[in-house]
């Protein structure tokens, strides 16, 4: 790999980094080749090939995703290759400290989680962990592979929101799924595109809608992409993550009109940039408006009264610690009692299950071991946001947001995992063209 010099390390430490100024390709590129895994082989499609991925039965490494054994790869080969491994793992834990601290914290969590019972771990080994992981390991990754990875995942993204809304219109599925699966015996057909269930793609469409708006592509690609995104979004019929776009389609127009005033630009290019900023908006609204008169958009009219299924399981929800004793409470639950609290809640299918991971977690861990959990991931989110351009930040907020809305991760779900690593390689893409250098 690279040679360890000790003056190396010795000077580079002195400007504030012994790490990040060098590149670590290996680990880099086994990263990004297992999130390309877990958004191929999505959920449902491993439940078709027959993995035991999503059922209740087989051995626990069959419940990890296979692009989660090469996210911790990645870490082991990160710590091998410069220096010894511990000495590596130490001077990794001085320089992301808000990331290690979470991949620490974690850590304690799945022992405090196997002391009382191993069933549910997979949730920790295949969402949870991987979050820290995936953020250390790419925060070392070189800015040009960054670039690469950014472009692959906007046309991965463009292609499944592509056939989101062929599907949408068409009534039909491109991919054949579980006949058991609960999405297909809903009323309103909502799209599931390449990643399986509508509110993941629906997630993972706005995390590329955001990274389209903030790289320093042609104007003309950030309209049809937006578009395409947009129009898709209503296929995949997420209330959420629709009106969260809008409203940050909305800041991102009047901040990019803003910046062109206060570059102050000639005055054709303000009146150009004024046209696009009222033309781009009228176009994106014009496609939704066409979606929602072609049919696609059914389920979001036809719901807005928040008295559908859906909307009823998350208040439902809250209802959860109705039937959780103190100490139960204090110190958190196996997963065999979480399951019996939600028997008693009533709960139907096809919306038998607590659809807000805050309290999963709460009743999984109790409310000591969450407040450090959520103590590290506080810091976890603020370090990801720190000196992040301003839609990676709405990137985060729109993920926290959305997640918090159905049981993301308060079930098993690679959605943190990418959003993370959508964060940090844009928004290094972005500090190398700030600085004027070639992507």
């Amino acid at each position: 790999m690279f040679a360890y010099s000790p003056q190396r390390s010795l000077t580079a430490a002195k400007e504030g980094s012994s790490l990040a100024g060098q590149p670590h390709v290996a680990a880099g590129l086994v990263c990004l080749f297992g999130l390309l895994l877990r958004i191929v082989l999505s959920d449902p499609i491993m439940d078709v090939l027959g993995s035991g991925y999503g059922s209740s039965d087989g051995s626990a490494l069959s419940k990890i995703h296979p692009g989660v054994f090469l996210t911790y790869l990645s870490f082991f080969l990160l710590l091998l290759d410069r220096a010894k491994p511990v000495s590596q793992l130490l001077q990794i834990l001085r320089e992301q400290k808000a990331f290690g601290f979470l991949l620490f914290v974690t850590i304690l969590v799945f022992v405090y989680w196997a002391l009382r019972s191993p069933k549910g771990l997979p949730l920790l080994l295949d969402t949870h962990i991987p979050v820290p992981v995936t953020a250390i390991v790419l925060s070392y990754m070189p800015r040009s592979l960054c670039r690469r990875a950014v472009n692959v995942f906007l046309i991965f993204a463009l292609i499944n929101s592509s056939i989101g809304i062929a599907e949408a219109l068409g009534k039909f599925r491109m991919l054949t799924f579980a006949p058991d699966w609960i999405v297909l015996s809903e009323d309103k057909f909502r799209a599931s595109a390449l990643l399986g269930h509508p509110l993941n793609n629906a997630a993972f469409t706005s995390f590329a809608l955001f990274a389209a708006l903030t790289m320093k592509d042609k104007p003309f690609f950030k309209e049809i992409a937006a578009a395409i995104f947009m129009v898709s979004l209503v296929g995949f019929g997420s209330r959420t993550a629709f009106i969260f776009s809008i409203l940050c389609l909305c800041i991102y127009g009047v901040s990019a009109l803003a910046e062109e005033f206060r570059q102050r630009r000639s005055l054709l290019r303000l009146l150009l940039v004024i046209s696009v900023a009222i033309i781009a908006p009228l176009a994106v609204l014009g496609g939704l408006y066409e979606a929602f008169e072609s049919g696609m958009g059914e389920r979001l009219v036809s719901v807005s009264s928040m008295k559908d299924p859906s909307a009823e399981a998350r208040t439902i929800a809250l209802t959860a610690f109705d039937y959780v004793g103190m100490n139960d409470l204090i110190f958190g639950m196996p997963t065999d009692r979480v399951d019996e609290v939600v028997g008693k809640m009533g709960l139907k299918l096809p919306m038998a299950d607590i659809e807000n991971p805050w309290i999963l977690m709460i009743l999984q861990l109790g409310l000591v071991a969450f407040g450090v959990w959520i103590a590290a991931t506080a810091l976890f989110i603020k370090e990801l946001m720190s000196g992040k351009p301003f839609m990676m930040k709405l990137t985060v907020l729109s993920y926290y947001l959305t997640a918090s809305s159905f049981n993301s991760f308060g079930r098993k779900d690679f959605l943190y995992t990418m959003m993370v690593a959508v964060v940090i390689c844009v928004s290094k893409c972005f500090e190398r063209d700030r600085h004027g250098e070639n992507v």
